[in-house]
């Protein structure tokens, strides 16, 4: 049996969002998706900074699991992922992380965008929550999600999360409230791949800048895809994502 894999999903997200890719996977593998604070139909409490989640995260993988572990995420939750990797290295085998990035350097701009994840939680929590995700998943690079034949049963299962508990995960889990990780990454010794859709512009930058700092760090483009390749290109996805899992 190959190292169990643990898959993180992204903002609003659930467990089961990762159900078409564990059938795949758990042929030679157990996959184990850990539901984020937070998030879905009994969300646990969120946790008041990034640093304390990697470190519940840690905590829960290093009870449930008696060896190194891969781990898969994507968004918010391929965020968390890098944060493992710098903070824990001695959990992991390998990290994917997909449409996530290290941590925004500049202090004015991190800044600006936990303001801006502020501004969305206080949204999320005074408007009518189908009204909210509407105007969330309106948003250009999800584009591609929202033309799944899928998407409507994903925003059923996003219906029955708590936009109170969601908003205090948005606001706590901002970018702009996590530590930049690059320095940490690129002196790391936890092989990462880094994932980005060819629409998704920023990440596919920020990912290339990053594995050019370390051997260990490879930067892959899924094309025709935005921010959420693993649902826009699955096939594709799976193939990347299993090669780099079955190397030596």
């Amino acid at each position: 049996m190959s190292t169990p894999l643990v898959l993180l999903h992204g903002f609003l997200g659930c467990g089961q969002d990762w159900r078409p890719l564990m059938q795949d996977l758990a042929r030679d593998r157990s996959c184990i998706a850990i539901e984020l604070p937070g998030h879905g139909s009994k969300p646990s409490r969120v946790h008041p900074d990034f640093d304390t989640t990697v470190n519940w995260l840690a905590e829960g993988i290093e009870t449930t699991i008696a060896e190194r572990c891969d781990v898969l995420g994507y968004s918010m939750g391929g965020r968390l992922a890098l944060g493992l990797a710098a903070a824990c290295p001695g959990l992991l085998r390998r990290v994917v992380a997909v449409g996530a990035g290290a941590g925004i350097g500049d202090p004015v701009a991190r800044a600006a965008r936990a303001a801006q994840d502020d501004d969305r939680a206080a949204a999320l929590e005074a408007e009518p929550f189908e009204a909210w995700l509407g105007a969330w998943y309106g948003l250009p690079l999800l584009a591609g999600v929202r033309a799944l034949p899928a998407y409507e049963a994903m925003i059923g299962r996003r219906l029955q999360g708590d936009p109170k508990a969601l908003s205090s995960a948005l606001r706590a889990l901002s970018v702009g409230r996590q530590p930049p990780l690059g320095p940490q990454l690129a002196a790391g010794r936890v092989p990462l791949l880094l994932m980005a859709g060819s629409e998704d512009a920023k990440y596919v930058a920020s990912h290339r800048e990053l594995a050019a700092t370390s051997p260990l760090i490879e930067a892959v483009t899924v094309q025709d895809a935005g921010h959420a390749p693993h649902l826009e290109q699955p096939d594709e996805f799976r193939r990347a994502v299993r090669e780099w899992l079955d190397r030596p």
